[in-house]
């Protein structure tokens, strides 16, 4: 969502703009890595309010995702247009490796415990090899959308610099945007409360964020019932590792639902 809104700013505020960036944005190229676990319903709000922005004003979108759970098994590039009408997050039917077959072939779930892996293998690892392939040994400017909050993050994220041709800025940082502020900037110009992108399992889902991704599984549970399905199998291989976290926030969800219902 906070990239969401850095990139749409960019296209509305000429102020809000690197210097180095060109006046019809030519030199602009706007990535999208598919985890192939996104909700739908992101990917849609995206089509219908970013997607013509961009084809608007002739932006580069590219689309990327993992053909396999080895490095050496390459990407999958969705799209490489300036006119983009939808998203492809379906790995079914676009032909990629999701996160989630990696996770259900290994009977392993995303952990809070160690660094976060997921993200860098069904991100960072097609983003970085498209950019190695297409931009070669040039320089370029990478802008995230870390917001002001995630000075941690950020702090991680500038020592990484790919021999040098890296240069990491963070615009909403440096605008001391927060994820409300935001999520807030989004909802004035579309009229939609914008949800948080994120895979359906993640672990990383916080308890305040809870109740939004609970709405989630509820409202699309053709998506999420086989995560629920993988963390049941995961916990039955290796129950010392991993714990019942999506079976145990759903339980608790209908335990309060009842209470409420008593009262």
């Amino acid at each position: 969502m906070e990239s969401t809104a850095a990139v749409v700013r960019t296209l509305l505020d000429p102020g809000f703009r690197p210097p180095q960036l060109r006046e019809d944005l030519s030199n602009l190229i706007v990535m999208v890595a598919q985890t192939g676990d996104e909700w739908s319903s992101t990917c849609d709000l995206v089509a219908e309010h970013v997607l013509p922005l961009l084809a608007q004003r002739r932006v580069r979108l590219v689309e990327v995702a993992r053909a396999g759970p080895s490095i050496a098994d390459g990407i999958v590039v969705l799209q490489d247009t300036r006119t983009p009408l939808r998203l492809h997050p379906d790995p079914d039917e676009n032909g990629f490796y999701p996160l989630s077959a990696e996770h259900h072939r290994n009977g392993v779930m995303p952990t809070l415990s160690g660094q976060c892996t997921c993200s860098a293998k069904a991100k960072g690892q097609p983003l970085d090899a498209w950019r190695a392939t297409h931009l070669g040994h040039q320089p370029y400017i990478h802008a995230v959308g870390f917001n002001v909050e995630e000075t941690g993050r950020i702090a991680r994220d500038t020592s990484v610099t790919m021999g040098g041709r890296r240069h990491p800025i963070y615009p909403l940082h440096t605008a001391n945007w927060s994820r409300a502020r935001c999520q807030g900037y989004l909802f004035g110009l579309f009229g939609v409360w914008w949800p948080k992108s994120c895979c359906r399992q993640c672990c990383f889902v916080s308890v305040p964020s809870w109740p939004d991704q609970l709405a989630r599984y509820r409202a699309a549970p053709g998506e999420a019932y086989k995560h629920l399905v993988d963390e049941f199998v995961t916990v039955a291989l290796n129950p010392v590792l991993f714990g019942h976290g999506l079976h145990k926030r759903w339980r608790r969800a209908g335990s309060e639902a009842r209470a409420t219902w008593r009262r």
